[in-house]
């Protein structure tokens, strides 16, 4: 049979693509990590002295004035004070006046229930240790322990999580390094790492996280800017090289078959 050009052309790409196949030796789950950009919410002190804090609705605040309901979507957390001291928490979702949480429950997540997603997971901090951090499922009654890293700060050093939302990302600190999370039941990463453009800026506190994903922090500019307030926002990932060859391949095989099928 004569090999036509076009078919020459094919099976070429076709080789590239088992030669792509050959040095790609695996599609790592984390080969994509989020990057972020800066948008500058200005000096600290135009908020109060300390970062902003994000509403349920999404909106900046100053910390001392965000609006309740605390909590996200449908679901809120109300705590019951004697004195000084919370005694109970509760927990209800839309409209309705019944609390979730059984009369032990409420008691045991007074003061553990830092934080609350859109879809019913609770950040808890795990007393008396006050070193880790623990996610409560309301829907399955799970209880997640949030991991920390041996790659990040001193030996030993625990993860402290501040922040969480639907999409299964935390914010925290872990020694004297901010850290972020891609999922519950992930190692944290350094967030300075994952910040498109830096520069100067040294991310020295992170404060809250939204349902969306975006990040606030508080950084130093230097001398002449001072610490300023900075909302990181995501920034759709662009694939790495190997996920590009491994496209190319798929796209290869494709054409290969359709010219197949056009020959016989």
């Amino acid at each position: 049979m004569k090999t036509t050009r076009p078919m020459t052309r094919t099976l070429g790409l076709l080789a590239l693509s088992l030669f792509a196949a050959a040095t790609v030796s695996e599609v790592r789950a984390d080969a994509i990590q989020p990057r972020y950009r800066i948008e500058d919410l200005g000096p600290t002190s135009n908020w109060g002295g300390t970062p902003p804090r994000f509403a349920q609705d999404g909106r900046l605040y100053r910390y001392d004035q965000v609006p309740g309901p605390y909590g996200a979507g449908d679901y809120r957390l109300e705590a019951v004070n004697e004195g000084e001291r919370t005694v109970k928490m509760l927990l209800f979702k839309g409209d309705s006046p019944t609390n979730l949480l059984s009369e032990e429950q409420s008691r045991y997540f007074a003061g553990r229930a830092q934080d609350i997603t859109a879809d019913g997971k609770i950040l808890m901090l795990n007393v008396p240790t006050l070193t880790d951090h623990s996610i409560y499922d309301v829907n399955t009654g799970q209880m997640t322990l949030i991991k920390s890293s041996s790659e990040i700060g001193d030996p030993g050093s625990k993860a402290q999580v501040f922040g969480i939302n639907s999409l299964g990302q935390m914010v925290g600190q872990q020694d004297s390094y901010e850290i972020f999370y891609e999922g519950f039941d992930a190692t944290p990463l350094l967030l300075k790492d994952l910040v498109e453009n830096l520069g100067d800026w040294k991310i020295y506190e992170v404060s809250d996280l939204s349902e969306t994903g975006e990040i606030i922090v508080s950084a130093y500019g230097g001398i002449s800017i001072g610490e300023h307030a900075l909302k990181l926002v995501p920034i759709t990932p662009v694939p790495e090289p190997g996920t590009f060859l491994i496209l190319a391949s798929a796209s290869a095989i494709y054409g290969y078959r359709r010219w197949r099928t056009r020959q016989g």
